[in-house]
């Protein structure tokens, strides 16, 4: 027996001629028409129909109305935590090392299909070490949760419900390089490639120097100890290093713990939701933008080593934050209770497929 249920997804669109799209459901109920006529782009003034263009956009846009009000089964809010907010209640997880080995191809697909990517800076280790997204609708988080190998949060515990039926399909990135795949996939850029970018960047500065004229200013995201996001804009803090985000680091009782991870939630809690402004410096070779960033006065990489939890790298501060570095080491703040490695270091070990355990433990470099 057919169903009685009124407006029946799924809804479909239909050209019904060259001056008209209907969009109908399951029943073949029309619920919407969108009259159409090309010559009218000819005029300045007095247009009042859509070009066929504009009402197929429209159309297909009416038709996906019940993806994203009919709720599906199993996948409930997260409904508590420390970043969780009642406007963007839907929490998936990615594990820390899934997302450094993708990240160029889930920020492409994010963008491709309008799926937001809005880190809440909060870290969880469970077996690994994965890092929360959040999301005002339902089916926006169940399509990240499904492509990206993500982890339903419900509360403080990963939920693992059944993939639903009939989900809509992502676009595919059209010829996605392969040799990105393989930098992906090898967890490894080549110094060819970074040589490539770092050219391209300067010559982009070169030609394009009002591009970092301007102050960025907002709300920011804390993506790991040393990067903010604000308004979808990567920005690396200038003149500092924080530790890795998978690195450890020892503390006064020579216990491992994970000063990268420490770091990056220090910052969350020290910014408190207040605006961020940050004065662009230049570009690094990842094409994320490098500049000094503050919060109520206090400059985000001079408060981050004088609490010992970045340090100064004097390679391109010049020292600016030498002094706070002292400070923060006479102090014992931070990595200064116990011993750590310097996170440039640790990166190269890491490169030349090191393990995070190994390439984090110093004890005789720092006694």
């Amino acid at each position: 027996m057919e169903s009685s249920r009124r407006f029946k997804p799924p809804w479909t669109l239909i050209r019904e001629n060259s001056e008209c799209y209907v969009v109908k459901d399951a029943n073949g109920v029309t619920l919407a028409w969108l009259y159409c006529h090309d010559d009218t782009q000819r005029y300045s003034f007095g247009v009042s129909k859509l070009s066929s263009d504009e009402a197929r956009r429209i159309g297909k846009a009416i038709a996906r109305i019940p993806e994203f009000m009919m709720p599906r089964q199993g996948f409930y809010p997260r409904g508590g935590g420390p970043r969780w907010r009642e406007d963007r209640p839907y929490h998936v997880a990615l594990e820390d090392r899934y997302i450094r080995e993708h990240w160029d191809e889930i920020n492409a697909l994010c963008r491709l299909n309008s799926l937001p990517l809005n880190a809440t800076g909060e870290v969880i280790e469970n077996d690994g070490v994965w890092r929360v997204y959040e999301f005002t609708w339902q089916m926006d988080a169940i399509l990240f949760w499904e492509r990206f190998e993500g982890r339903w949060l419900r509360g403080t515990e990963f939920h693992y419900p059944e993939r639903p039926e009939n989900l809509p399909s992502l676009k595919p990135l059209e010829n996605w390089p392969n040799s990105i795949r393989a930098i992906c996939d090898n967890r490894r850029v080549s110094n060819a490639m970074i040589k490539r970018r770092t050219l391209l960047f300067m010559l982009f500065l070169l030609f394009s120097g009002e591009a970092l004229s301007d102050d960025l200013v907002g709300q920011a995201t804390v993506v790991d100890g040393d990067t903010l996001q604000i308004h979808g804009a990567r920005i690396r803090l200038w003149g500092i290093d924080a530790p890795e985000s998978s690195q450890l680091c020892r503390g006064e009782d020579s216990s491992q713990y994970r000063c990268g991870g420490k770091a990056a939630t220090e910052l969350d809690a020290f910014i408190a939701r207040r605006p961020v402004n940050c004065s662009p410096v230049s570009f690094d070779p990842y094409g994320r933008t490098v500049a000094t960033c503050s919060v109520g006065g206090n400059d985000l990489g001079e408060w981050l080593v004088r609490k010992g939890l970045a340090l100064d790298w004097p390679q391109y501060s010049k020292g600016r934050y030498g002094g706070a570095q002292r400070e923060a080491e006479h102090a014992g703040r931070g990595i200064w209770k116990g011993s750590y490695v310097e996170p440039w270091l640790y990166r190269g070990c890491i490169r030349a497929s090191g393990k995070p355990a190994d390439c984090s433990d110093d004890a005789n470099a720092h006694p």
